[in-house]
């Protein structure tokens, strides 16, 4: 087992894991400002502002997804050799 690329791949799987959390969050705000902007409450945003902070919320949503998939294939890399080792024991 590599040991230290699985430490790694766990560490970035946690932190892909938040950014992932974090971007929804952004997603959920910006959707709470949209609704409130078009009520009337609060303050007017520009659509051109709306779609700025939608765009920024998109490009950390796809990062977290990139990271994800980078952790999750960085982990598997790490644990491959045990998982064929397995696999030829119970055949």
């Amino acid at each position: 087992m590599k040991r230290i690329t699985l430490a790694v791949g766990i560490v970035s799987l946690v932190l892909g894991i938040l950014a992932y959390q974090s971007a929804m969050g952004q997603i959920a705000d910006i959707l709470k400002i949209i609704e409130d902007s078009r009520a009337g409450l609060g303050p007017r945003y520009s659509n051109e502002r709306l779609q700025a902070l939608n765009d920024n919320a998109e490009v950390t949503l796809m990062f977290a997804r990139g990271f994800l998939g980078f952790s999750v294939l960085m982990v598997l890399y790490a644990l491959y050799d045990d998982i064929m080792r397995t696999i030829k024991r119970v055949r």
